[in-house]
């Protein structure tokens, strides 16, 4: 897919990076600055909505000066997955439940 349209998809939807406000270690969960609370649903990939609706994928990062930011990986146009850096469709698996993943069904 074409790069400029996934970033057109983002900025329309407004799917930006989210800085992490809070964590839940018991439950594995990560609050966002936006108001919602994020689960990881592969190793380092985080969503706040049920596969079933989600359309966005963000990544974990750390950075350098310390926090955690959520940066879109993944978004999800017209069914299918696309990376928001390459604009290639996502890797079998992606951004759900990959190949020996510790996530199961």
């Amino acid at each position: 897919m074409d790069l400029e349209r996934i970033h057109d998809y983002c900025e329309a939807r407004g799917i930006v990076r989210v800085s992490v406000c809070g964590i839940d270690s018991v439950n594995r969960v990560l609050a966002g600055e936006d108001g919602r609370a994020y689960r990881e649903i592969e190793t380092n990939y985080w969503a706040s909505e049920p596969e079933e609706t989600n359309e966005v994928a963000y990544l974990h990062s750390n950075l350098h000066h310390g926090g955690i930011v959520l940066r879109p990986m993944f978004v999800k146009i017209e069914g299918a997955w696309y990376s928001t850096t390459t604009g290639k469709a996502a890797p079998a698996g992606l951004p759900y439940h990959a190949e020996g993943s510790k996530f199961r069904r």
